[in-house]
């Protein structure tokens, strides 16, 4: 999975890292709760690449 770094990052230190399709570091994070359930979701501003973690 190209995201699973931004992921792994993302939990250890809050940083979206760059984007693994155009390198861009306009990354956007949204984060989901649907009660004890929590999901991330990575998009990047400039090309629109995303991932959606459960």
């Amino acid at each position: 999975m190209k995201w699973l770094e931004n992921l792994m990052l993302y939990n250890d230190t809050k940083k979206t890292g760059d984007c693994p399709k155009c390198k861009s570091k306009n990354i956007e994070v949204t984060e989901h709760t649907h009660g004890n359930r929590k999901s991330l979701t990575f998009l990047c501003k400039e090309c629109g690449d995303f991932a959606h973690f459960d």
